[in-house]
């Protein structure tokens, strides 16, 4: 027994601090997919209600949303309402105006430019964009001499409205849905619309419909269900039909436990007892016999030990249940604050095994631990130029232009052959999307967000997560790395490429670390507990910069970074070490300290509540000595006392609003909301 115990283990160590790059594995191809977008909590355009938003734009696959966010999206006012509203000031009705003359001199040019193809001939987009951009080479050729002075002050115009453009939407990041409401542009002859219960909607996009039965139709006639069903796999011939707008008009808000989802998966989806009942029925089983495999998107919000993707800890594991033994599943992607680290321990462990539970198909988690999520939405790449992206050639008028494509998602999930890093990769908001020219300072924040959605999947049969790393961006130092290595690790040199973050998949590093980089990589903790002892660290930047490579370990619970020997500013004139550093960070707060200890006295300098410059302040002896002993202490017993709290403030938030089933409100839309200053 104690054999196999310690075979488990190493399997988990081995396992742990594997990163799945663009060589992974194949994928298990689905056949039918689904989109969920589970909240009750948003109060306003936000992240969960945005990417419901994108959804229905896309139509790429079958929705199912919460009454709460299509209620939410239909009563976004448009800008003429915003306008004319009274309780607007005229300083947002001044940026409102500018907007909506912007789009809609962008709009009547694109409804007017003379091509008969411009859904096809690239050429003719091309020349659109162009003359869209006020042709940015015009200055050049009008200095040149090339074609007088009009084209300068046209391209001058442009400029200015440009710049005061760019100026109201900087200030209104959330104005392009409010262009036109939801309902407003939705058309519901191109969706199918069914109730579940007084909480949840199926919308199943027409085209997808045709699409699947151009597929899957059967040559034979199903007895238990309709072609319509058998192919989309979803009873829908069997369900209620709505009027989304009626619906939203008489939309009240339920009490149930997670939206009632777990009692109306059985009638969202038709089992696979059903398909094999039809195939016991048949003489002669066809060669093209029918049996959906299903991906699924899930989008929520989530709390440590609460909930993630808007549903309770056992409600999400009772989905889980249900897609292992009622359907056939291929792949479940959620995003969420928190997938990953604590509840996803709440979630997979097994009670008869010392690791995670494994289930048969692949599952996909948007997060690397204990980390609210942040995204980047960028509903209009207005930064710069418009390109081929800003525009739907095919209805002449601006196009919804965001990093989530759906449409791409579905058709990689359902081709044979894609590399699961090519499906999520479409879902995912990666470095890809940080534009170029952005200062420092924008490019770290954004690179931050990068890292705190950076996915990890549990591959079929397998009970660990691997972290996806799309580009190559990660490396890792596990247990076995410090087993057995004792000299200094040159990350650059030893990993060939400078890495945006380091992954500890241990919580003893026993050899220095030298980064020879002028933008450090992010420490963040995989590893359980949080208590990190390392033998020493050596830089070539300020203690400050320094700092910043705890900034996503610092947006996590509390955690503590025991560091023998730091050396800052190591190849330049301004070099200083220190001795037994600490970093300890909790609910968002970090606080530095340095101790000397000769001969048993100890002695020490702080920082509390670290801001962004390093200003020591003596410690008493006193508790100079009480710091040194009590961290020395808990690094010994691998705890620390005040970590327990667990960003107290916010969890009495979510239990007083789940009391009040207030639905979880202020709380977990708030705790996401609050860490968007990420969003460009």
């Amino acid at each position: 027994m104690k054999i196999l115990s310690r075979l488990l283990l190493v399997m988990m160590v081995v396992a742990s601090s594997t990163i799945l790059g663009n060589d992974d594995i194949e994928q298990s191809v689905a056949t039918n997919t689904m989109l969920m977008f589970l909240d009750d909590t948003e109060q306003g355009f936000d992240f969960i209600s945005g990417d419901l938003f994108i959804a229905l734009h896309q139509k790429a696959a079958p929705i199912l949303a919460t009454g709460h966010l299509l209620h939410l999206l239909a009563t976004i006012p448009t800008l003429d309402e915003l306008i004319q509203d009274k309780k607007t000031s005229e300083e947002k009705r001044a940026e409102y105006l500018i907007i909506k003359e912007y789009y809609g001199a962008l709009d009547q040019e694109i409804k007017a430019f003379e091509a008969k193809d411009l859904e096809h001939s690239l050429s003719q987009q091309k020349e659109l964009i162009d003359e869209l951009n006020y042709d940015r080479t015009a200055l050049v050729i009008s200095l040149a001499g090339g074609r007088g002075p009009e084209v300068f002050e046209k391209y001058q115009a442009g400029q200015e409205k440009h710049s005061k453009f760019m100026q109201a939407i900087e200030k209104n990041p959330g104005i392009l849905p409010s262009y036109t409401k939801m309902l407003s542009s939705f058309n519901p002859q191109e969706w199918l619309i069914k109730k579940v219960n007084s909480d949840l909607l199926l919308l199943i996009p027409l085209d997808y419909i045709e699409a699947m039965k151009k597929k899957h139709t059967p040559s034979f006639k199903p007895t238990s269900m309709t072609e319509t069903e058998y192919v989309v796999g979803l009873p829908i011939d069997h369900m209620e039909t709505v009027s989304l707008i009626d619906y939203v008009k008489g939309y009240k808000p339920s009490a149930m436990a997670d939206f009632g989802l777990m009692k109306s998966l059985a009638t969202i989806f038709i089992p696979r007892t059903m398909y094999a009942k039809e195939k016991k029925l048949l003489k002669i089983v066809p060669t093209d016999f029918f049996i959906p495999t299903w991906a699924l998107y899930v989008s929520g919000h989530g709390s440590i030990k609460k909930f993630v993707a808007g549903l309770s800890i056992n409600g999400f594991k009772a989905i889980l249940e249900f897609l292992e033994t009622q359907i056939t599943t291929k792949l479940l992607f959620y995003s969420s604050c928190y997938a990953a680290g604590v509840n996803a321990s709440l979630i997979y462990t097994d009670v008869k095994s010392p690791i995670f539970k494994s289930y048969p198909f692949a599952i996909v988690a948007a997060g690397l631990n204990d980390f609210p999520v942040t995204t980047y939405r960028e509903f209009a790449s207005f930064r710069g130029d418009l390109g081929p992206g800003n525009i739907n050639f095919k209805q002449r008028e601006i196009k919804l232009k965001t990093h989530l494509d759906f449409v791409e998602f579905v058709r990689n999930v359902t081709t044979p052959g894609m590399l699961y890093t090519a499906v999520v990769a479409p879902i995912i908001w990666s470095d890809r999307h940080i534009p170029e020219l952005a200062e420092f300072k924008v490019k770290r924040e954004l690179l931050l967000a990068n890292i705190q959605t950076t996915p990890q999947i549990k591959l079929p049969g397998i009970p660990w997560f691997n972290v996806i790393d799309f580009d190559k961006k990660f490396v890792s130092l596990g247990k076995n790395l410090a087993i057995a290595r004792t000299e200094d690790l040159d990350i650059v040199k030893f990993f060939r490429i400078q890495p945006w973050g380091i992954l500890l998949y241990t919580n003893s590093i026993p050899f220095k670390l030298i980064i020879r980089m002028r933008f450090l990589p992010f420490f963040i903790s995989m590893a359980p507990g949080n208590m990190f002892k390392m033998a020493g660290i050596k830089v070539d930047v300020s203690l400050e910069e320094f700092l910043q490579s705890f900034d996503v370990i610092k947006k996590a619970p509390a955690m503590l970074f025991w560091i023998d020997s730091l050396v800052v500013n190591a190849h330049d004139d301004n070099k200083k070490s220190y001795s037994n550093v600490c970093v300890f960070m909790n609910s968002g707060k970090m606080s530095l300290y340095t101790f000397n200890n000769v001969e048993g006295a100890v002695s020490g300098e702080s920082v509390e509540n670290f801001t962004g410059k390093v200003a020591w302040e003596p410690m008493p002896p006193a508790a100079a000595q009480h710091r040194y002993d009590t961290f020395h202490k808990k690094l010994k017993e691998g705890v620390y006392l005040n970590l327990v709290r667990e960003q107290r403030e916010s969890n009495l938030a979510l239990e007083q609003a789940l009391e009040k089933r207030v639905p979880k409100k202020a709380a977990a839309s708030g705790e996401c909301k609050r860490q968007r200053e990420a969003k460009a």
